[in-house]
């Protein structure tokens, strides 16, 4: 991805566990123009807010890159945080996913995905889905350390689908 330019918002207080440095620093490195991170507990220059909650109106159809890297499954309203991400990014946004894989980080997280789970979201909001791919997160690689990665693109300004729609959508939560 060429990032030049590009306003990214990072779910998470977006560290680079590779490096143990914020994320943030990465991003402008690359040339990004702009870098948020949204994070209830405010680390790493993340913007204090609560996922379960709306977003500020600031904050909406402001994003062109949008990055999960193991923040969502923790967020107890699943219906807010998929809502806020749509409401933050620009159409033609580009969402890059690591999701925990169903069966896999055991006691991690609130709720888990699988590649089928996220195909269906992507279709009933009208994203363009780019890719899934199941992979170990370490190398060498773990027992039950798999994640779905995923990638989609908003290709509309359409508002984000009904509460009782998502509400058919069968995310996993343990």
């Amino acid at each position: 991805i060429d990032y030049r330019g590009s306003r990214v918002l990072g779910i998470g207080d977006d560290v680079d566990f590779r490096h143990g440095l914020p994320a943030k620093n990465i991003y402008y490195a690359r040339g990004v123009d702009e870098h948020v991170s949204f994070d209830i507990n405010g680390k790493n220059g993340a913007v204090p807010l609560d996922l379960n909650m709306e977003i500020p109106n600031k904050y909406h159809n402001v994003f062109n890159i949008v990055t999960n890297y193991g923040t969502i499954e923790h967020v107890n309203n699943q219906y807010s945080v998929f809502k806020n991400i749509h409401d933050a990014a620009t159409v033609g946004a580009v969402f890059i996913h690591g999701f925990p894989l169903m069966g896999n980080w055991p006691l991690h997280g609130r709720y888990y995905y699988c590649p089928c789970v996220l195909r269906d979201l992507c279709r009933r909001i009208g994203y363009k889905m780019v890719v899934t791919h199941v992979d170990h997160v370490f190398d060498p690689p773990k027992p039950d350390d798999k994640d779905v990665f995923a990638a989609w693109i908003k290709t509309s300004d359409r508002p984000f689908i009904s509460e009782g729609e998502f509400a058919n959508i069968k995310i996993y939560d343990s």
